[in-house]
């Protein structure tokens, strides 16, 4: 799996939008955002949660993983996320 920021920035481009714009739209500095996509950060799980939820991104298993195509990123089966949860 790639790296939650990895994601994180492809899914921006992908859609489309600007670094500064998430970064507006999730309350955050531009260049916090920046650090968070390199990984080099480890920003707080309510601040994933909410670049995620702007994005249309799931938070599993400690990462994030996008609902969409990315080549590095899976979202597990129903089976699987069952095996996981129980």
């Amino acid at each position: 799996m790639a790296h939650p920021g990895a994601i994180i920035k492809a899914k921006r481009e992908a859609m489309g939008m600007s670094r500064r714009e998430l970064a507006v739209k999730a309350g955050l500095n531009r260049s916090h955002l920046g650090r968070i996509e390199r990984d080099e950060v480890d920003p707080r799980m309510s601040t994933v949660e909410r670049i995620a939820r702007i994005l249309g991104l799931s938070i599993l298993h400690g990462g994030v993983r996008s609902r969409t195509s990315l080549e590095d990123a899976t979202v597990p089966s129903a089976a699987e996320r069952e095996h996981h949860l129980g």
